[in-house]
């Protein structure tokens, strides 16, 4: 889970996972993260076949891309995306963003994930649900079901959550999970780059403040 806070000129950053527990803080300049790169083929064909998809909002299917870019090709990802967006904010630089570098030079190509309407209706449901029901963000839902018992209802017994409160910005919020400043174990990190993970749902809600709640879904074959 991934809050973020708008001030003045800034935007912090406050992480939470559900698959390992841990949160930290990042501040940003609210600016836009300028990418050069022309679209991956192989990825838009891959999403294409997923009719569903294209009922979503365009930020929601850019989480099915960019998630999908990066398990293709880590390294790559990392030369394309993580290093420029480093050069644009400064600020993210330390020991997370060096970790990061480190864990994606050595990761090799992982599955992509199948997005999956009905992992997307549960994040929805969520996120819904704590854009109405709640202030803040939790992997709980508001009458109390904790993570694991909202998804035994669902009958799911494989999956990991990822949960970002902001602006909706899918390449942004991707690269910031994956640095996961201030979390020790690395949850958000781990998560995108678990190879047991090939399947996805997402969603992105908007809330009255005019942030928006973004949830990724994880789970299983």
């Amino acid at each position: 889970m991934f809050h973020v806070k708008q001030l003045t000129g800034l935007i912090v950053f406050i992480l939470f996972v559900s698959i390992a527990s841990g949160q930290g803080t990042m501040e940003l300049e609210d600016r836009l993260f300028v990418v050069n790169e022309k679209r991956v083929e192989k990825i838009d064909e891959y999403l294409d076949q997923f009719v569903f998809i294209n009922n979503l909002d365009k930020e929601e299917q850019e989480l099915f891309y960019w998630v999908n870019v990066l398990r293709a090709n880590p390294g790559l990802f990392l030369e394309k995306y993580v290093r420029p967006f480093l050069e644009q904010f400064p600020e993210a630089r330390g020991g997370a963003s060096r970790s990061l570098i480190s864990d994606l030079k050595n990761q090799p190509s992982l599955p992509l994930m199948e997005p999956r309407k009905d992992l997307s209706d549960i994040s929805r449901k969520h996120t819904r649900d704590l854009a109405i029901n709640t202030n803040g963000i939790s992997h709980s839902s508001s009458d109390g079901k904790s993570f694991a018992q909202r998804m035994a209802a669902e009958g799911i017994t494989c999956a990991g959550e990822n949960i970002l409160i902001g602006k909706s910005d899918a390449l942004k919020a991707i690269i910031l999970l994956l640095i996961d400043e201030g979390v020790a174990n690395r949850g958000h990190r781990k998560a995108l780059l678990n190879s047991g993970f090939n399947l996805i749902g997402v969603s992105i809600y908007p809330r009255k403040d005019g942030q928006y709640i973004l949830d990724q879904l994880f789970s299983c074959k």
